[in-house]
């Protein structure tokens, strides 16, 4: 039986990428696999504090299909093109401003012709420059109901604390907000400096972590505003997850998900001043920033029963019969 293996990791910014997967349209449905590796096992060398090169190791067999991580991080991905084995890529790179786009350039080039997978606005521009031609996936999860906008309580920042994330800034902009109540849900190696510092500001709760689901959604579910100032995240997911409640978002330039929120809700990581004018215009205009943040998810395909996700799959599945006919054969 034929086996239809991803190998993205359990985190639920995939869900989407595995909804897209389990909608391809072979003559026989084949079994679903998902490998979760230990990539802290598998690592081979480091690229960034966020990133490194890795090998799982997976067995590859011509009969069955892969959906693989990016061969700028997976040396198996590399293995699976030399075999031969019908694969597609999950990619997240998205423009810099250095010589690294260079070097993906170079790296992403022999795959051209392969399906791929992107989340993000930017990674698919950024392919498109180079002959790669990627299918749109952006990450999802099903909508609930937040609460009214006179009856929300908090601004609200929830990610691990890295530098990459820009904790600080939250701290700053509380300070600049004292009448208002600020929330930060996270651990990381900067929780210690955090907590020091959160005791200075009257206004501002720090939670290290949340004991469920539901709780960390009903934070969501209460929040006038979420900030999400990473200098650097490649999608995410936390600003998918607060607009599937209704909640506004402000995010970075250099989030991912900055792709999909209206211009006047997207801002530079270190402008400080440019972020405390646009939260001013959200809390002005709560009503009105809940209203813009549901359609918001509704027009950019963010809710996972959306019906994009079906033309994605059949794209998908296109792609595959073009690339490796065999597959489709009864």
């Amino acid at each position: 039986m034929m086996e239809l293996i991803e190998v993205m990791g359990n985190h639920r910014v995939y869900d989407s990428m595995r909804h897209v997967l389990s909608l391809l349209n072979f003559p026989k449905k084949p079994r679903m696999v998902s490998i979760h590796p230990d990539y802290s096992n598998s690592r081979i060398f480091t690229v960034s504090q966020n990133n490194y090169v890795h090998y799982t190791g997976i067995p590859l067999k011509k009969e069955n299909f892969y959906a693989l991580r990016s061969p700028l991080i997976s040396i198996g991905t590399w293995e699976a093109l030399v075999r031969g084995v019908p694969f597609c890529i999950i990619e997240e790179y998205h423009r810099r401003k250095n010589y690294k786009n260079f070097i993906a350039r170079i790296l992403l080039r022999p795959f051209c012709g392969h399906p791929v997978l992107s989340s993000t606005k930017q990674t698919c521009s950024f392919l498109r420059e180079f002959g790669i031609n990627p299918i749109l996936v952006p990450p999802a999860l099903e909508k609930g109901k937040g609460a009214q906008a006179g009856k929300r309580k908090h601004i609200l920042f929830v990610g691990k604390l890295l530098p990459s994330k820009n904790p600080q800034l939250f701290l700053e902009l509380a300070r600049s907000f004292p009448k208002e109540q600020f929330v930060m849900i996270g651990k990381g190696p900067l929780f210690a400096q955090m907590e020091k510092e959160a005791k200075k500001i009257a206004n501002i709760k720090l939670i290290e972590r949340v004991d469920s689901r539901e709780e960390l959604f009903g934070c969501y579910e209460n929040a006038k505003l979420l900030l999400h100032p990473a200098t650097q995240d490649p999608i995410g997911f936390v600003a998918i997850e607060a607009l599937s409640r209704q909640t506004p978002v402000i995010a970075s330039k250099n989030a991912g998900a900055s792709c999909f929120l209206p211009r006047e809700w997207v801002a530079e990581a270190g402008n400080k001043a440019e972020w405390e004018e646009k939260m001013r215009k959200i809390l002005g205009n709560a009503e009105e920033s809940v209203k813009l943040a549901e359609k918001t998810f509704e027009r950019e395909h963010l809710d996972i029963k959306d019906e994009y996700f079906e033309k994605a799959a059949k794209e998908l599945s296109l792609a595959v019969k073009e690339r490796w006919p065999a597959l489709f054969n009864d």
